[in-house]
């Protein structure tokens, strides 16, 4: 954070939804150019710069006096008004923590435990000090739609501090919100684990953070040589290149797209196998089997030679060790694996959980090597386009990393390379390229979370060459469908729509791409279908660098439920499951699984032209109750949607109500949509 930061680089995380969350600060203004014909130059408004000065300041601070807890608190107030509530959370819960154990050591008996602070000795800070970061904290929680573990630590807070009714006050009206959406989620027909993931999830937006080294954004060279030094060692069919993609997305503060993929370095025969990609980045909520890849062992297995664990074969035993497992050797972490006991689908719990192994592979690379810069983690991609959100709670984003880190002997308060942002960062990672599915009973049951270390760099076709299975395990293997050339580019699907019709197509993709599907199949298909032989650009997000586009932007849910959409994430889920559960609850839609993109709330002064669909308008007919339809992106060549405006529950993109009826049909901030 002591980086400068941009104006172009800006843009808070805060989802937006009510005028109870943190006001927003004035962030950028046009600065004045000699040339009226150059495009403005954008500086930081000196509201933001203010706060963003202190930020810098006390980051710098804080590398020096690292458990000082007011500098954490103070840090965390600045954070908050700037519009980044995860962060906030994650400093003003290390406040709380220097206060209740000086010096930051944390005893072993309440690391597995969540936010509770009971029986713990006071630190050195004031009473006053510390119930200004549980304000704060508060505060971040609500701002981030985390409104269960925003009334706990209001109830802690009121605990500690009775003769506060600020807390009390709090708490009673966080209980209320909480019963709402407990009542949504009740309607979900849902699993037990999974309401209460719908309950308790909260989001933000991912986003660059503008004080990240550009490095930090992109692949280098070098890290594309060692990924094909990886596809070398194994079948050397395979190599990284520059995609054969036509067209390129917005680029981000100035640099050129990043758009890579990966090509057949031989002739490859169809049917055959092109690629074995094991990983040592896995969870399973059921522990049999090897330690590394959780595949069955029948005969006596492979035993370290360190400790007791037990590996399927040499190869797993050699990536282990030579990844993560002299991180974790000989440390009992069995109480995270029970926080995913008996997990038969994608839960909550198994979020740190796959965490956990990249945590541990940092921590074995070494105090010198930041942990964005490891290989593992620098290969993969965020879904980054400025609307998107990502998962976010106090306990899987901030109190398991931080159990897990201090456990592997990382000083979360003094090294700055594992601070809030970094984990964060890490996990928008992981969200979107990670793989789940159930295991067979057979083979142990529970569930499997995984990121293969080449999968991710495959680019998407609706009409794939390759096509990739699992063996109830982490390792994944790549076939190839047809014959493919030297030098053709290799393409996978995320779901099987080869028979299915073009809109309906981009509809089971929306989640994955937030957008059209652009593929070779998707484009012609979409040039013939408008009458032109205008060719659509090509691009694609799993293999692009960091795109930007205007701060304003979100994603709202829809009211369509997509089953086909839904029985896909059991497999190869490129968005994150868990974030359905906030989207759908925070926003009132249950069981929403399409998205589209959306502007800022409409407001009474809102005037964007997106036109309506003729005679879709309900207020015009006397006693109708139909639903008004928009044109996607105000292209008029789009079929009409239905618009989930004021009249079915949420705000959605570029559709305005007409200043008079604004009033009367959006709901934005009224108290039962306050969520």
């Amino acid at each position: 954070m002591q980086r400068p930061w941009t104006a172009d680089c800006y843009a808070p995380t805060i989802y937006r939804t009510n005028p109870a969350q943190t006001a927003p600060v004035p962030l950028q203004v046009p600065a004045t150019l000699h040339n009226l014909a150059a495009p403005p130059r954008l500086i930081i408004h000196q509201s933001a710069d203010h706060h963003i000065r202190h930020v810098r300041c006390l980051t710098e601070n804080l590398s020096r006096s690292g458990r000082d807890p007011d500098l954490w608190r103070t840090r965390a107030e600045h954070l908050l008004t700037l519009g980044y509530p995860e962060l906030a959370a994650g400093d003003a819960y290390k406040a709380i923590l220097l206060h209740d154990y000086p010096g930051g050591l944390i005893p072993d008996a309440v690391k597995s435990e969540s936010a509770s602070w009971s029986q713990k000795s006071p630190g050195h800070t004031t009473n006053c000090n510390l119930e200004f970061a549980y304000r704060t904290l508060i505060q971040a929680l609500y701002d981030c739609h985390c409104h269960p573990e925003a009334l706990d630590i209001c109830n802690e807070a009121g605990s500690r501090f009775p003769d506060q009714p600020f807390f009390h006050s709090r708490a009673a009206d966080l209980r209320a919100v909480v019963e709402r959406k407990r009542q949504h989620v009740a309607t979900s027909g849902e699993t037990r684990a999974l309401q209460r993931d719908m309950l308790y999830d909260g989001a933000v937006l991912t986003i660059p953070y503008p004080w990240m080294e550009p490095g930090h954004l992109r692949r280098s060279a070098s890290l594309v040589d060692r990924i094909n030094q990886e596809f070398r060692r194994t079948f050397q069919s395979c190599r990284l290149d520059n995609s054969s993609l036509s067209g390129s997305p917005p680029t981000f503060s100035g640099h050129d797209p990043q758009v890579l993929g990966v090509f057949a370095d031989r002739e490859i025969d169809p049917g055959e196998c092109i690629l074995v990609d094991r990983t040592a980045t896995g969870a399973s909520s059921s522990v049999a089997g090897c330690v590394n890849c959780f595949k069955n062992i029948k005969d006596a297995g492979v035993e370290a030679a360190c400790c007791s664990a037990i590996f399927c074969s040499e190869d797993c035993r050699k990536l282990a060790v030579s990844t993560y497992h002299a991180a974790v050797c000989r440390k009992d972490f069995m109480w995270l694996q029970a926080t995913v006991e008996g997990l038969s689908e994608s839960a909550a719990a198994m979020r740190p959980l796959l965490m956990f192994r990249y945590l541990a592979a940092c921590a074995q690379a070494g105090a010198t090597e930041h942990p964005l810069d490891h290989p593992l983690v620098a290969r993969l991609q965020p879904q980054m386009s400025g609307r998107h959100l990502d998962v976010f709670t106090l306990k899987e984003s901030v109190i398991r990393p931080f159990q897990i880190l201090q456990q592997l002997g990382m000083d979360i308060f003094e090294n700055s390379k594992i601070d809030t942002w970094v984990i964060h960062t890490i996990w928008t990672r992981l969200a979107n390229n990670k793989q789940g599915f159930p295991r067979k009973p057979e083979n142990g049951g529970g569930w499997i979370d995984s990121i293969s270390p080449l999968m991710p760099l495959f680019n998407h076709s609706c009409e794939p060459n390759v096509e990739c299975w699992h063996d109830d395990t982490t390792t994944v293997r790549f076939f190839a469908r047809r014959r493919i050339q030297k030098g053709e580019e290799l393409f996978d699907s995320y779901v099987n729509v080869e028979n299915v019709q073009l809109e309906k197509r981009q509809q089971i993709l929306w989640p994955w791409f937030e957008g059209p599907c652009l593929c070779s199949k998707c484009s012609e298909e979409a040039v013939e279908k408008r009458g032109t032989t205008e060719r659509a650009p090509r691009s694609l997000p799993r293999s692009l660098t960091v795109a930007r586009t205007p701060p304003g932007y979100i994603r709202n849910a829809s009211t369509g439920t997509n089953p086909q959409a839904k029985d896909l994430l059991t497999r190869f889920a490129k968005l994150d499951p868990e974030l359905y559960g906030i989207l759908t609850v925070t926003l009132g839609a249950i069981g929403a699984f399409a998205y589209f993109f959306a502007g800022n709330p409409t407001k009474a002064t809102d005037a964007r032209s997106v036109p309506a669909v003729p005679n879709s308008e309900p207020w015009n007919g006397e006693g109708s109750t139909g639903k008004y339809k928009y044109y996607p992106q105000g292209n008029l060549m789009h079929p009409p949607k239905e618009a989930p405006s004021a009249l079915n529950q949420v705000i959605i993109p570029n559709v305005n109500l007409p200043k008079e009826l604004h009033e009367k049909y959006n709901k934005w901030g009224k108290p039962e949509y306050d969520f």
